[in-house]
């Protein structure tokens, strides 16, 4: 590829995403063939190089049209994934220290690779990889293990072999007749566009009998154990029953709607929406007990069955408390281990009022609104986080309303705020920042649940953390001090060539955060409301509009 790119000029070609292209990579001082991901902006775009493997951010100059002989040569990069291995933490996403440890770990290292599929139109394919320490060949697989990123992968077992040979099928004729398949699929599809909330279920039967047989289907990180009654197997004809559901049109899914999911394994299960993020949805199990997140378009909003209660009954081990009243990692995998798919017996020792255990953690309402400025008049703010060039967020001054709130949190000692057990999105807290004080904020999202790894928002400040405690409820009557706004009047400078972007941001460069933040930093400021809905602003320095100076420096343009 040298000889054919070197002194070669470029051309003007529209670049779109999924083409092919030879690439120049600056730090390695060759030319490499790629495939374009995305396009960042009309300069720059990001190209998966097929050779190596990698990702990078490259500006279009260094970019070449790929020559239709270098096409017919097969990627020199194999895609592997380590066998016999899962995530830990009960997801099926693999952490960010996962992969900076196994990146760190084997970058630039001699390996012997295993393939344990000979299949050459696998991908990825499935593979051992054993690294040479001083001494002896490590397994990479095992070191993950050992370092608690990795659980070692579960196969799963047909559950009809664990239907008890002794239970009358003519039971099973009665409850699920295939004569009723057709007409009960039509109901499902007539109902799947509307949404349906899950109090619909039951709750869980538990046995008259003080003492029967179970199967434990789950553990989950709080320690409490799910079982199936052994009489009760047969469920997994409900989901026989379940089949051609069709396409599901784009739906809009609200925490503790019900569903029907369609799991790895291709079966159908009941579930509960718990949690909605970005493209993935946290789903409850209800006859299982265990919890995971999946892609939307494998759920249905509908009801199966509702008439027939869960069969997973959740249980807590009778007098026994974890130390420091928190389940361990540790502890609930070994509970894993020991109980999970085991056929048990078990001896009810209490029961809770069907089978609901109580949220320690009170049910807040939101933070009032903060009263907005008359539209076009010019009033003083203070920026307290920048999000991009064009996004940050701004307290007006002077701030009067929230100062009796910041005394009594700053009185407060740690020990007397309860700890979070229940974790709601937008649900109030109190999170402590680095100089150890603690503010008011709420939840945005869930990082992680095993450990708990949580993103909250200062509402007074604007700004993220991660270390939070129940609000006390005398500290609700304060209106929010930050406000998140937009600026109106630029735009991002399309000729930008710059190669390093703002992460979540990819069409501000860097170097355009950066002179934003100086702008900001130490200046009187004032603002002016648009007649948007949208908190859009103008914003001015010393009676001149702000983004002029971006403009002046090149990282942006006016907008019409």
């Amino acid at each position: 590829m040298i000889a054919t790119y070197f002194e070669t000029e470029n051309k003007a070609i529209k670049w779109e995403a999924d083409m092919n292209c030879a690439a120049y990579v600056c730090e390695q001082n060759q030319w490499q063939r790629g495939k374009i991901i995305r396009i960042v902006s009309e300069k720059v775009v990001e190209v998966f190089l097929i050779d190596l493997g990698n990702v990078k951010i490259m500006d279009i100059l260094h970019l070449r049209e790929l020559e239709q002989n270098l096409k017919t040569i097969r990627p020199l990069a194999v895609e592997c994934s380590l066998t016999n291995i899962r995530p830990s933490g009960g997801t099926e996403q693999w952490t960010a220290t996962a992969c900076d440890t196994l990146k760190s770990y084997l970058t630039g290292a001699v390996v012997n690779l295993i393939i344990q599929v000979c299949d050459t139109n696998l991908s990825p394919l499935p593979v051992k990889i054993f690294c040479r320490d001083e001494q002896h060949f490590t397994d990479v697989s095992e070191y993950m293990i050992q370092k608690g990123l990795a659980l070692r992968k579960r196969y799963k077992v047909d559950i009809n072999k664990l239907v008890s040979e002794k239970e009358n099928p003519s039971k099973l004729e009665k409850h699920f007749d295939p004569s009723d398949t057709d007409s009960k699929q039509q109901k499902l599809k007539m109902s799947v566009a509307k949404p349906v909330v899950v109090e619909a279920y039951k709750p869980p039967v538990v046995p008259s009998l003080d003492c029967f047989s179970a199967t434990v289907s789950c553990v989950s990180d709080n320690g409490t154990i799910y079982v199936i009654p052994t009489s009760q197997e047969l469920m997994c004809n409900i989901q026989d029953n379940v089949k051609g559901l069709g396409l599901l049109k784009p739906y809009n899914w609200k925490s503790g709607e019900a569903c029907v999911v369609r799991a790895a394994d291709t079966m159908w299960y009941r579930g509960e929406v718990k949690e909605v993020g970005a493209g993935i949805v946290k789903v409850h199990y209800v006859d299982y007990g265990y919890t995971e997140k999946i892609p939307p378009c494998h759920l249905y909003p509908t009801i199966l069955y509702a008439e027939i209660a869960p069969f997973s009954i959740p249980c807590h081990l009778y007098k026994t408390v974890p130390v420091g009243n928190i389940w361990q990692h540790d502890a609930v995998e070994l509970l894993k281990e020991l109980l999970t798919k085991r056929s048990v017996k078990i001896r009810i020792m209490g029961c809770f009022a069907n089978c609901v255990i109580e949220l320690k953690t009170p049910l807040l309402p939101p933070y009032p609104s903060p009263l907005l400025p008359i539209l076009g008049e010019h009033f003083p703010v203070k920026v307290t986080h920048v999000v991009s060039p064009k996004e940050f967020c701004a307290i007006e001054l002077p701030v009067i309303s929230f100062s009796p709130a910041l005394i009594r949190i700053t009185s407060v000692k740690t020990f007397q705020l309860t700890e979070w057990h229940a974790f709601l999105v937008d649900m109030p807290c109190l999170a402590e920042y680095s100089d150890g004080l603690w503010y008011r904020a709420k939840l945005i999202s869930i990082l992680e649940f095993n450990p708990v790894s949580v993103l909250v928002e200062f509402v007074d400040y604007g700004s993220t953390k991660t270390l939070l405690r129940q609000i006390p409820l005398k500290f609700m009557q304060y209106p929010v001090q930050a406000l998140r706004v937009l600026l109106a009047g630029f735009k991002p400078a399309l000729h930008n060539s710059a190669t390093q972007r703002i992460p979540y941001c990819p069409e501000w460069s860097l170097d355009a955060l950066w002179a934003a933040m100086n702008c900001f930093e130490g200046k009187n400021l004032s603002a002016s409301l648009t007649h948007s809905p949208q908190h859009i602003i103008f914003l001015y320095e010393d009676g001149r509009l702000f983004h002029t100076k971006l403009v002046e420096m090149g990282f942006a343009e006016l907008t019409q």
